[in-house]
């Protein structure tokens, strides 16, 4: 587990082998700046090489934003498309190499974020004297997912969906997709930003997520909260489990 402060936000981020043989999530924290980069992607197992291809994902999005300005939306797209296809060249010459992946970037009052897959980001808001809430969060690029849309199922039942794993975006694709949010303005108070793999947050749910971030003072504490509740969970079998946590107060 690793741990970072710039001014007024703090960063805590792991990455777990749970009870699988190797680790395919792959984790990634710059400061450009003023700028706050984070960077986590899964690489799919079955796939082939799902930790190269995840450790490509994160050396190549964790560029975005390197100048120390916010990127704009298709700045934060063209990474997304780039660097899944240097996995998609990669992979033609060794194995079939595809990873999900999720990118944040915080510029002073301002947040834009990306996905593609199942590893999600997460947005909470907690205004002067109020209680924290959820504001904004991704959806799975997957069959479960769709399943959702259709009404056949809750989001909350997502985890334990036969489809959840069946993903119809990924990096090194030859048809690349993501999904962009467009740059959002942080009102004042306290913000909480999770970005996690499907390891992580299969074990925990978004109501726990905001309990533990409105008893938590900083990144390293709320981090090490939901750590303990995903162990508990996952005993007996447990997944690759990663995420990067940032607070900041605006």
């Amino acid at each position: 587990m690793k741990g970072k402060r710039m001014g007024n936000a703090s960063v805590f981020c792991y990455s777990e082998i749970g009870t699988r043989e190797e680790n395919e999530d792959s984790i990634g924290v710059k400061i450009y700046g003023k700028n706050i980069v984070a960077v986590l992607a899964d690489g799919l197992g079955g796939q082939g090489d799902g930790k190269a291809a995840s450790g490509l994902a994160v050396e190549k999005l964790i560029l975005c934003g390197q100048d120390g300005k916010l990127p704009v939306s298709n700045q934060v797209r063209a990474a997304f498309f780039d660097t899944s296809e240097t996995i998609f060249r990669q992979s033609r010459n060794t194995s079939r190499m595809k990873s999900t992946a999720v990118y944040l970037c915080i510029h002073e009052g301002k947040a834009i974020w990306g996905h593609t897959g199942d590893s999600r980001l997460y947005h909470f808001y907690r205004p002067a004297g109020g209680a924290y809430e959820l504001l904004h969060y991704t959806l799975d690029h997957s069959i479960a997912q769709l399943a959702v849309y259709m009404g056949e199922i809750t989001r909350e039942e997502l985890p334990g969906h036969p489809g959840r794993s069946r993903l119809i975006h990924v990096l090194g694709s030859e048809e690349t997709y993501a999904e962009i949010q467009e740059p959002v303005e942080l009102a004042p108070g306290m913000h909480g930003f999770l970005l996690c793999s499907d390891g992580f947050w299969e074990n925990i749910e978004e109501k726990e997520l905001c309990i533990q971030l409105q008893e938590a003072e900083n990144a390293r504490e709320w981090v090490r909260c939901m750590y303990r509740n995903i162990e508990e969970k996952g005993r007996g079998f447990q997944d690759n489990h990663s995420a990067i946590a940032v607070l900041l107060e605006v």
